[in-house]
């Protein structure tokens, strides 16, 4: 078996898989920060960093053997990809997937749809963003808004899987959302039922007519895959401080937590990968971003074969 190797640079500490320059497990160099006189916000000290070391990676069993060490590169090395062949039947035998609230919706798969599906083509699957990954190849079909109104969950229903902003600037039919939500909603579920309160969304998934995705169509985000999720409150309890992002990050990971900004953030069982760290929202916290990483081509199926 080839041994990883670590590389760190002025970006990031990288798990880089064996005899590439292509990483698997990447944390970010985060600025430490200090509240100088007179400012309102913390700001960071130049040349000071944070880092979180993941344990598990020399747990692997082709634990890191070396690392290079580089201050001024600043490039970024691509990421790694895995051929997986999903556990799953042949998508082509898939013509619908069904939610665990029961409700079905029309399975397509892009590469075999061809002209049958005229506007999924406006969603721009398999389509590489600025780092190579490509967006979703396995979407489910909404017909029209009332579409929308069916549950997903017990609790949750496919619009509040929407994003608001999309929803306030016109949704036009069919409408096509990446699979991978169907598990997102499942785990949504899980944690609502773990906090025993209701769960305000305000973003699930996010099409390419999303305004940030017209201004940069190449823009990398969960929330493009069907794996990320915004919340603004669980119950009676606004999301607004730091509390309030660790008391939703202590329901969603069991443990090894690494804090937000890192990539995984920690380990949890509803599939969580990532949470969004007060740093990241510029310290205006107004909500709970959390992910499940980005799910895409034939991890797709294997992520949602449950319900197919």
């Amino acid at each position: 078996m080839s041994t990883t190797w670590i590389k760190l640079n002025a970006k990031a500490l990288y798990l880089m898989k064996g005899g590439t320059n292509e990483f698997i497990e990447k944390v970010d160099l985060v600025p430490k920060l200090e509240l100088l006189t007179g400012a309102t916000v913390p700001t960071p000290i130049a040349g000071k960093f944070s880092l979180n070391i993941p344990a598990r990676w020399f747990e692997r069993s082709d634990a890191p053997g070396q690392m290079a060490i580089n201050l001024t590169d600043t490039s970024e090395p691509s990421a790694f990809k895995t051929t997986t062949t999903p556990t799953a039947a042949t998508p082509s035998t898939f013509s619908k997937i069904t939610a665990p609230s029961g409700e079905e919706f029309a399975f397509i798969d892009s590469r075999s749809a061809g002209t049958s599906e005229p506007n999924l083509a406006n969603f721009q699957p398999n389509q590489a963003l600025n780092d190579g990954t490509l967006l979703p190849r396995y979407y489910f079909k909404v017909n029209d808004f009332k579409d929308f109104s069916k549950k997903l969950t017990t609790n949750f229903t496919l619009l509040e899987f929407i994003s608001d902003t999309e929803i306030a600037r016109g949704i036009t039919f069919p409408y096509y959302i990446p699979v991978a939500i169907i598990r997102l909603a499942d785990s949504m579920q899980s944690l609502r039922d773990r906090f025993g309160e209701p769960i305000r969304v305000s973003s699930g998934y996010r099409s390419p007519f999303y305004p940030d995705y017209q201004n940069n169509p190449s823009f990398k985000s969960a929330h493009r895959f069907g794996t990320a999720i915004d919340f603004v409150s669980v119950g009676d309890r606004i999301i607004d401080s730091q509390a309030d992002l660790d008391f939703v990050d202590d329901k969603v990971f069991d443990g090894g937590f690494l804090g937000g900004g890192n990539r995984p953030s920690g380990s949890s069982s509803l599939g969580f990968e990532f949470t969004e760290s007060a740093a990241e929202m510029g310290f205006d916290i107004h909500h709970s971003h959390l992910d499940m990483g980005y799910i895409t081509q034939n991890a797709e199926l294997i992520h949602v074969k449950d319900f197919l």
